[in-house]
């Protein structure tokens, strides 16, 4: 009888056998995983798959995303941190081991176990039903099959219902290792019960092994107790042969196109499902608690957003409904730039009134785009540069009949080209004080660009760290105006994206302060001004949810010709080529950008410079990003530059994938 046709790899060819099959695709997607035993830990798949967002920063009015973490380690929190630690070690300490997150048995008995095994095998005849939280196949040590269940205080029942799961992933990984009905191989299988609020230790049946709640709270007492719960062997030719097997298998049925994870991310984030679960949560509730975040299509004041900005957190909401003559700042990711694009929406839909926008000149062409794609036209709406527009006739324009709605986005990059911009803001809130239209100015005053760094003989400090003081003189001045409490509620980043930025950018400010205090031509005054600036970064920032994306990826010492193959590899991993242009490589100044975009030519790799959309990979110096939105960015810095190695710090944004590379000078 002619064998059943089931699968269809590469080039059209078709197999019969579903391991010759998984082990054709693993060939193609893990090269360097093949038979080796020594290769980098691999999660499967990268992004760690949440059922729901769970909202736990501000955004949700719930506590500091610190304390939650510490306090509150329950549900998908607790197996996302089970994963941060597993993925952590296994790249600090090079485990080759592959790591399988919610495997659920049912489909996989019936997309593996079936094919493999006759029909009339009693593990078929079973109801494999739930999943297995984790499936470690690890090169050295086997197979650790771990069931999480957390709640405060250890319960037998929980620990009885993560025991029969295991023992389910067990039957199922042994039948698997014995279908070619060979004998004498026998492959060690741990059975793991993590429960991460708990602190006792494991009751019961040795069979298990128990990862408790001081085992999780930090990654040297997690590193202890792998170490003294794993013993790594080398296994012998027959065994290895068949962990290749089982993990070609594993990961093949597991692994999901990597560039459709990404944008299931970015979906979380763009949607913020987070919120729509603190909202129908608040109004179950009683009390007052609904009001913690608010529905734009509930509110026709907020109708205009309900189209893309689906929920509003307490930060936004202040904005929203504050004053027509503003100023307001905030992080990378906090919805500034949104807030003021659809404020700028609603007065050219609903007024006769003309908008003008002004934003950088790399800006012009996504506003634009923007007020297109919602129906307005050129005619009712000017989008213009800073210099544009301050050196133009409607800016010296005094007649007070000739009314419009001003808009300005990232104020902290005007004055590289406007040297004297606080006396222009002097003049345009004094034309602004007694009209009605509105006046929204926003900035980053975090957003640190090479332009505006200056150390070499003033030790000036970046304009951006100027303007919360300068700006709220001004308002001072003209009591119309008023400056908005900064917005603290990251809202677009993933957790991995959020994490290294903090500690990223608290260190690049910390070496900076520590230059300024070595200049001794720089003034006392000036020495403690940086520092307070320096302080200032602590401010408490929230991350608004839990979304994982896969970790932050940094190279060392590359050469040019590396680079360009570690930009091919992310590409070819986390896209397509019909989606190129998801994908950003932004460089600093000192970067040979035009070398680089030879060898990107050579290898085939279409790129063009920040601008309108085409499909292709952005590549241009970070600072020309601003507001920008990639899912995947690529940071390049030279190894002589001493400034910050991502020189456009727009990384807590919509981003799931980072790359940082420190290249190697050639010139």
């Amino acid at each position: 009888m002619e064998s059943l046709v089931f699968a269809k790899g590469a080039a059209g060819q078709y197999f019969t056998d579903l391991v010759e099959a998984c082990e054709d695709h693993f060939n193609r997607i893990y090269p360097e995983c093949v038979n080796s035993t020594h290769h980098e830990t691999v999660m499967c798949p990268p992004v760690f798959p949440f059922g729901y967002v769970a909202p736990t920063g501000q955004a949700s009015g719930a506590k500091a995303l610190t304390r939650v973490e510490e306090d509150t380690i329950r549900g998908d929190n607790a197996e996302l941190k089970i994963f941060q630690l597993l993925e952590k070690y296994g790249q600090n300490t090079k485990q080759p081991m592959f790591v399988l997150t919610q495997l659920k048995l049912s489909e996989f008995s019936k997309n593996v176990l079936q094919q493999v095994l006759p029909a009339d095998h009693p593990v078929l005849s079973k109801n494999f039903n739930g999943e297995i939280d984790f499936v470690i196949i690890h090169r050295r040590i086997g197979v650790i099959l771990m069931e999480v269940k957390s709640k405060d205080k250890f319960s037998k029942s929980l620990q009885g219902e993560a025991r029969k799961q295991v023992q389910k992933g067990e039957e199922i990984i042994h039948a698997l290792l014995q279908a070619d009905h060979r004998t004498g191989i026998s492959i060690p299988v741990y059975k793991v019960i993590a429960m991460p609020n708990v602190a006792d230790e494991c009751r019961g049946n040795s069979d298990f092994i128990g990862l408790r709640g001081v085992h999780v709270r930090s990654d040297d007492h997690f590193n202890s107790w792998w170490k003294s719960m794993f013993v790594e062997t080398e296994f012998e030719p027959e065994k290895q042969q068949k962990l290749q097997h089982l993990i070609s298998v594993c990961v093949c049925q597991k692994s999901e196109v990597s560039s459709a994870v990404l944008a299931s991310v970015c979906k979380k984030i763009a949607t913020q499902n987070f919120l729509q679960k603190s909202y129908k949560k608040g109004m179950r509730d009683p009390g007052d608690r609904f009001q913690e975040v608010s529905r734009p299509a509930d509110n026709w004041e907020q109708e205009i957003l309900a189209r893309q900005f689906l929920f509003l957190n307490p930060d936004q909401l202040r904005i929203w409904n504050g004053d027509s003559h503003m100023f307001f700042n905030g992080s990378s990711g906090s919805g500034k730039t949104i807030l003021l694009q659809f404020k700028a929406l609603k007065c050219a839909k609903a007024s006769g009134e003309k908008v003008v926008v002004v934003v950088p000149l790399p800006l012009i062409a996504l506003y634009k785009e923007f007020f297109a794609q919602n129906g307005i036209s050129s005619e009712k709406i000017d989008v213009l540069s800073p210099v544009e527009f301050f050196h133009g006739s409607l800016f010296r324009n005094n007649d007070i009949t000739s009314q419009f709605h001003f808009f300005a986005d990232e104020l902290q990059t005007f004055q590289t080209k406007l040297p004297d911009l606080f006396t222009l803001l002097e003049t345009l809130m004094a034309r602004f004080d007694a009209s009605d239209c509105y006046c929204w100015i926003a900035y980053d005053y975090m957003q640190m660009n090479e332009d505006t760094i200056s150390l070499d003989e003033t030790g000036g400090i970046c304009s951006a760290a100027n303007l919360p003081l300068e700006t709220q003189k001004l308002c001072d001045k003209f009591l119309s105006f008023q400056h908005a409490s900064c917005l603290n509620t990251v809202v677009r980043s993933t957790l991995q994206i959020y994490s290294h930025l903090q500690l990223f950018i608290k260190k690049s400010l910390k070496d900076l302060f520590e230059k300024v205090i070595l200049l001794e031509h720089i003034d006392d005054g000036t020495k403690q001004s940086w520092g307070r600036w320096v302080r200032r970064y602590e401010v408490s920032n929230h991350l608004g949810h839990h979304i994982c994306g896969p970790s932050v990826a940094e190279f060392q010492d590359a050469y040019l010709d590396e680079v360009v193959e570690i930009i091919a590899t992310e590409i070819n991993k986390w896209t397509t080529q019909d989606c190129l242009h998801r994908v950003a490589v932004l460089v600093s100044t000192t970067f040979l950008k035009e070398n680089l975009s030879q060898l990107m030519t050579m290898k085939g790799i279409s790129f063009c410079d920040v601008g309108p959309k085409t499909n292709a990979v952005v590549l241009d110096y970070g600072h020309k990003a601003h507001s920008y939105e990639w899912p995947i960015v690529i940071a390049v810095s030279n190894d002589n530059d001493n400034r910050l190695c991502i020189n456009y710090i727009m990384l807590t944004r919509a981003i799931t994938r980072l790359v940082v590379i420190k290249s190697i000078s050639t010139s």
